[in-house]
Formats: structure tokens, C-alpha cells, sequence
């Protein structure tokens, strides 16, 4: 008895995990690759590089629980403990009365500055890079490899999201950022043409030839265009790069064909 309920809690636990980042694949798929097959920036062979990550998927997923556990924990150690500092000295009522439209905001653009500066550093310092590699092994980029992190990197993007409960952010609305954004990270790898419509968009946001740029095996591309969200950052702080400078028929994407997949890669250690 007591076996099977466990197993039944076990089940009931990875179907309510799973079911959202599921959905979100399923339902970002099923848009983003009509779109790509109907306008491809290159040919791909999808159906032995989707067999692959498919293969993979289960890894991904299960990098997405722990993670998320992994950020409820430590959350709950610091979160409350930095909130009562705050009002202490501040009063809770400092927070809340500022309008929520731009808690949001606010938040948003915190998310994006602390992305972009772990992108930096995960490109300048070995430690961090081992956990970022694995995301730049593919050599074929289309939507679902966005998804493609180690199971380190994806600790570490967790925190990207700090600012919405300290600005006390509904967890509903913070849910539905987390989502979209999930969303946005499949868009900006897609294998879609470029279009003269993506040079006016990557004056704020980033696109997917203003991505796929910094995919490029071509490592000099690989320290530019670090944005997550937003290209700002990249115009402030010297690593933008603009996307007529890339030979799009000829740049390759990946690491080095010497490069191998290996545990070590896919854990970010």
C-alpha cells in the first residue's frame, strides 16, 4: 500500500512539473516550425537532428525539475530573509505602492541586466563556460534548440527571475512571464529567412538572426550579441555586433568539430 501510494505521489509530482514546460514545446513547436519549413534560412535535416533531441528530451526535462526545486529551496532561504530588510528600513508599503505595471517592468528589465551578465561571464571564465557549452554544441540551429542547456546553466538561469519576488510580483503574472519568456528563448533560435523586418525589432529586442549570430563557430562571434531579451545591454557595454557583418551562406555554427558530447557537457561541469 504504502509503495504504491509513493509511487503514485512520485507520478502525481512529475505529471504537475511537467505538464506546463511540456505544453509550452508542444504549443511553440507546432508554430514555430510551420514558420520555419515555410520560410527556412537554411536547410536542415530535421528529422535525424529531431530524433536526437528527442533522445535528449528527457534529460531536459528532468534538468527542468531539479532546477526549479533547486530554486524553491534556496528562494525560500534568502527571499524572506532579504523582504524583512526591506521592511525593516523601507516599510513592505514602499514596494507595493509603486504601480504594478512597472514592478513588472522593473522587473523584466533586472531579469534581462543579470541574463546578460551571466551570458558575459559564461563566455570569459572556464567555470562558467563548461556550463554554457553544451548549448553551443549543436552545429544545425532551429526552435528546440533553445531548450538545449546543462543541467548547471539551468540552476543559474533561475535567478535571472530574483527581482519578481522581491517586488512582490503575483506569482500568476509571474508564471505568465516565465512562460512567454520560455516562448521568446524557442523564437530567437528558430531557422527562420531574415527578414528586413528584424533590423527594425533588434533596436529593443533580440531576433533570431541577431541570435544566431552568436551561435557562429567562429569564435570571435561568440563573446558578441550576449542580449536575452533585449539588445541594450549589447550597445552599452561594447558587445553588439550588427548582423550585415555575418557571411550567412558561408559562417557555420557549433564548436569545433574536435569537440565530443560528453556527461561532463551535458551536467555543465
Amino acid at each position: 500500500e504504502n509503495g504504491r501510494g509513493g509511487m503514485s505521489s512520485v507520478f502525481s509530482f512529475l505529471v504537475e512539473q511537467l505538464s506546463v514546460p511540456l505544453t509550452v514545446i508542444l504549443l511553440s513547436g507546432l508554430l514555430l516550425w510551420v514558420w520555419e519549413i515555410k520560410q527556412p534560412f537554411r536547410p536542415v535535416k530535421y528529422w535525424s537532428i529531431f530524433i536526437q533531441d528527442l533522445k535528449e528530451l528527457p534529460i531536459i526535462l528532468f534538468f527542468i525539475v531539479l532546477s526549479a526545486q533547486v530554486y524553491v529551496y534556496i528562494s525560500n532561504l534568502f527571499s524572506a530573509p532579504i523582504l524583512g530588510i526591506i521592511d525593516h528600513y523601507w516599510g513592505g508599503s514602499l514596494v507595493i505602492s509603486i504601480p504594478l505595471y512597472l514592478r513588472i517592468l522593473i522587473a523584466i528589465l533586472i531579469k534581462d541586466t543579470i541574463a546578460y551578465f551571466n551570458h558575459w561571464l559564461m563566455h570569459h571564465h572556464i567555470v562558467f563556460w563548461r556550463t554554457h557549452k553544451w548549448h553551443h554544441f549543436q552545429k544545425s540551429m532551429y526552435w528546440l534548440k533553445g531548450n538545449k542547456n546543462s543541467l548547471a546553466a539551468k540552476i543559474i538561469a533561475k535567478w535571472d527571475f530574483i527581482a519578481f519576488p522581491l517586488l512582490a510580483i503575483p506569482a500568476d503574472i509571474t508564471f505568465a512571464c516565465v512562460v512567454g519568456y520560455s516562448f521568446f528563448t524557442f523564437f530567437v533560435h528558430t531557422n527562420i529567412k531574415w527578414s528586413p523586418w528584424m533590423k527594425y525589432v533588434e533596436w529593443l529586442l533580440v531576433t533570431p538572426r541577431y541570435h544566431l549570430i552568436h551561435h557562429s563557430s567562429n569564435i570571435e562571434y561568440q563573446y558578441k550579441n550576449l542580449g536575452d531579451i533585449f539588445t541594450f545591454c549589447d550597445r552599452i557595454f561594447g558587445t553588439y555586433i550588427d548582423p550585415k557583418v555575418f557571411e550567412s551562406s558561408q559562417e557555420e555554427f557549433g564548436l569545433d568539430d574536435e569537440e565530443s558530447q560528453t556527461l561532463r557537457m551535458i551536467i555543465g561541469l
